[in-house]
């Protein structure tokens, strides 16, 4: 099995989280208590950057990560995990998400500020040497800037597509790969199938691999000359957070850094996402299957 001698990319959001297990959210005006709680870092790229590290890659994350104790905090927490850092922020502030974990189920109800937060505007990316970039189409300007600069250098760019966003009118013909979550719909046809979806995706946008995660189902996934499901390992679900972007990351270190074609490499991956289910918390899990698979 080959591994790159190159790094991975991903370029997009990251928020401080402050995540809390419970067995019942409060009525409004009252207290509730929490089993228990963290505060990390997350986010769509900066969750997919860190679980590659954990597996083993060089990894590379292009963000906003805030000024004063706040940002130091968020260096910190992310320096922690060997991720080089390259910071386009204007604004001293970071996303701040609040989330509350079912302790029956695993799911997770969330609020954030991300979504009033605009990150960098006009910007220019230097990937350097680069083995594949991941965007997850928050901060468009930087992610505009970064597909272009991919596609000039033949870089490939793969999609992290959790609901739409207008970017991806520009972000979609410069991918090689999308990687969508159930509640993606194109704004032009809201009730479409999961088939027609990745048709489109195929056809229209002329990637060369897609696929839509679903939680615990299986994976709908196509090239241009074959498709199936994915069969997703059931578990028995402690924390469901950051599942989806650990599915991406570890995507990105079995497709680019050990080599492995489309099909297996997200085989590969949906069996650390369903193993970071299993733990409280986006890194356990991930940290667990890393040091099983070294002694496998």
């Amino acid at each position: 099995m080959m591994t790159s001698d190159r790094h991975l990319s991903f370029i997009g959001m990251t928020t401080i989280d402050v995540v809390q297990i419970a067995d019942d959210l409060p009525e409004p005006n009252r207290k509730g208590w929490a089993r228990h709680a963290y505060l990390d870092v997350g986010g769509p790229a900066a969750n997919a950057a860190i679980t590659a590290s954990i597996l083993g890659s060089p990894v590379s994350l292009h963000s906003a990560f805030g000024s004063g104790p706040l940002g130091d905090l968020v260096n910190g927490l992310i320096d922690r995990h060997a991720v080089r850092r390259f910071d386009y922020g204007d604004n001293p502030d970071v996303p701040v998400s609040s989330i509350w974990v079912s302790a029956a189920s695993g799911d997770r109800t969330l609020l954030s500020t991300a979504a009033a937060f605009e990150g960098p505007h006009s910007v220019g990316v230097d990937l350097g040497d680069t083995a594949a970039v991941l965007l997850d189409g928050f901060y468009p300007g930087l992610a505009r800037a970064a597909a272009e600069t991919a596609a000039e250098q033949k870089i490939p760019v793969v999609l992290d597509c959790g609901t739409w966003r207008d970017v991806f009118f520009d972000l979609l013909p410069l991918a090689s790969i999308a990687i969508v979550s159930e509640h993606f719909e194109f704004p032009d046809r809201t009730q479409a199938t999961s088939e027609e979806i990745i048709a489109r995706l195929l056809d229209e946008y002329q990637v060369r691999f897609a696929a839509i995660s679903r939680g615990g189902d299986p994976i709908p996934w196509a090239t241009r000359h074959d498709c199936g499901h994915l069969a997703v390992r059931q578990v028995a679900a402690v924390d469901t957070l950051g599942a989806g972007d650990v599915l991406h990351g570890a995507f990105m270190y079995f497709a680019f850094y050990l080599g492995l074609d489309d099909q297996a490499a997200l085989h590969r991956a949906a069996e650390v996402a369903a193993r970071s289910c299993e733990h409280f918390g986006t890194r356990a899990g991930v940290a667990a299957w890393a040091e099983e698979d070294s002694h496998a």
